[in-house]
């Protein structure tokens, strides 16, 4: 997600009277251990809200533009000091310090209700600086070292890298509440997917999604550019027989139904799939597989595979847009933004001394039902019609005298899911991996294409299909052979270069994600 879409979707539930927690918008309360002076407290000139929101994710900061621009009166608040939550983009020093508290009992790995919460292990290492830092600190606190300390600011590291279809809601939503002029974005230039043939090596293949990619596309012969030129017309022309055709191939899985009814290599099967459709898993399960079967419709790949290509052409020759500065959390203080000018109000950086207690009866407002919360930073309690906030986190956010907490497990299943950040000292050099140029008999030519540089890409979306990675070591062919010890699920890197603003010139970022139903270490 965050490449995949599903880890965007937010579900309401219902938890309690006028109560609704956001599924997915992963904050982590923390009470304040911070001693605060009634001195220092400020006294609001309203303490009562129609809507009372904790956490800045980017849902949560969306529905408060929302409220605000209806009229609600809503109050924002957040522990963190800085808005997006999980969505945010961090400089280096505010990773390491949010692994740091993560990882402490009571951070964002444990709740104090002993429940599961939505980090559940954390690694953090500097290989490049291994004989100045700890080689292994899975266990032991972060060090920044010194060398980065000086470019601490120059990173914006996002904890949730998304990708912004280029025709949707999403960017109907930016657009239509003006957020999208506080943002900056870049396309995504290029999505490629790695291929090892046995006997031929591996390569970062290139996937054409367009009329134009695929008359570029060097390693693709004429016969299947006209077979793969016939399915994405075929896609992007559904009518009424169209229509009738993938219900009678809904039972089919995706890659049988590309094979027979396009006859299209196993190449550009995987290529669609993983690079288009942006599968997850395996249309069909593997006949070695372990994994429960799982099949993929091919109705929903097919529908996936068009809003792909709907996307393409309204920015240019590419189907999705990369945020710059962190990406969602630019996004999130956008939304923010928005609200505030609306009249919301917001306060970081605050700790909740007293949990929310839903409190019936007349109040000294005349009010006969209402939430309760006490905050360290304001003078009085502050009082909301409705409050919401991380469904994960009721148990640590409201007082469970008061009402009763009701919980939707389901809505949890299949959102574990394992990212990570990679920082490289060097761009991704995707030249090497595309096809070489057929042969001349001239010499000339040959030379100057030895001497064509390196083909310079700052936003790439990189996919190992599932069977593609191993989690055993590389040298040892005996284990990496067996079928158990590799990825059953997608795994997505999204690469950002210094053009996106989130790491120093001459570096890149990577942040890999798959759904962690395996060890991909």
């Amino acid at each position: 997600t965050a490449v995949d879409r599903q880890s965007t979707k937010e579900m309401e539930h219902e938890v309690g009277s006028n109560c609704v927690a956001t599924s997915g918008s992963l904050l982590r309360f923390a009470r304040s251990t911070m001693a605060s002076a009634s001195s220092s407290k400020v006294k609001l000139d309203q303490t009562h809200f129609d809507v009372l929101l904790v956490g800045t994710d980017l849902p949560t900061s969306i529905l408060s533009a929302a409220l605000a621009r209806a009229g609600k009166s809503v109050l924002h608040i957040d522990q963190n000091d800085y808005y997006g939550g999980v969505w945010a983009g961090l400089t280096l020093r505010q990773l390491v310090q949010w692994c740091e508290k993560s990882r402490a009992p009571g951070g964002g790995g444990e709740s104090t209700t002993g429940k599961e919460t939505e980090t559940e292990d954390i690694s953090f290492a500097f290989p490049y600086f291994e004989n100045d830092t700890q080689s292994d600190q899975r266990k032991a606190p972060p060090e920044l070292p010194q060398i980065l300390s000086k470019l601490d600011r120059h990173y914006s590291l996002a904890l949730t890298p998304t990708l912004v279809a280029s025709t949707g809601p999403s960017i109907d939503a930016l657009v239509r509440s003006k957020v999208a002029s506080y943002s900056t974005f870049r396309l995504l230039e290029q999505t490629v997917v790695f291929i090892d043939t046995p006997g031929q090596g591996s390569q970062l293949q290139r996937v054409p999604s367009s009329k134009e990619d695929v008359f570029k596309d060097r390693s693709l012969s004429l016969i299947e550019k006209r077979k793969l030129m016939k399915f994405l017309q075929s896609v992007m022309g559904q009518d009424s027989a169209g229509e009738s055709e993938r219900e009678t191939a809904s039972s089919t899985p995706y890659d049988e139904y590309l094979r027979a009814s396009y006859g299209l290599s196993d190449k550009l099967i995987t290529a669609l799939s993983y690079g288009i459709s942006l599968l997850p898993h395996r249309s069909s399960p593997a006949p070695s597989s372990s994994q429960p079967a799982r099949s993929i419709p091919t109705s929903l790949a097919l529908a996936r595979a068009k809003r792909h290509l709907a996307s393409i052409g309204r920015y240019g020759n590419a189907a999705y847009l990369v945020g710059q500065y962190g990406g969602a959390g630019e996004l999130a203080q956008g939304y923010c933004r928005a609200s505030a000018v609306m009249g919301a109000t917001f306060m970081l950086d605050v700790g909740i001394e007293e949990r929310l207690k839903f409190v019936k009866g007349e109040g000294g407002d005349g009010r006969k039902e209402r939430w309760e919360m006490q905050v360290d930073s304001v003078d009085g309690k502050i009082t909301a019609d409705w409050t919401v906030f991380p469904e994960q986190h009721a148990n640590d956010l409201i007082d469970a005298a008061s009402v009763k907490i009701g919980r939707n497990q389901a809505s949890r299943d299949g959102r574990r899911v394992a990212r990570g950040v990679v920082i490289l000292d060097r761009a991704v050099n995707f030249s090497a991996g595309a096809a070489a140029p057929s042969s001349s008999s001239s010499e000339q030519p040959q030379q100057q294409q030895e001497q064509k540089p390196a083909e310079v890409v700052e936003t790439a979306l990189i996919i190992f299909p599932p069977g593609s990675c191993s989690s055993q070591d590389p040298d040892d062919a005996a284990t990496t052979a067996v079928a158990s010890n590799r990825n059953t699920q997608t795994v997505q890197v999204l690469m950002m270069g210094e053009g996106t603003f989130s790491c120093p010139k001459g570096q890149c970022e990577c942040s890999p994600y798959t759904r962690a139903h395996i060890d991909i270490c």
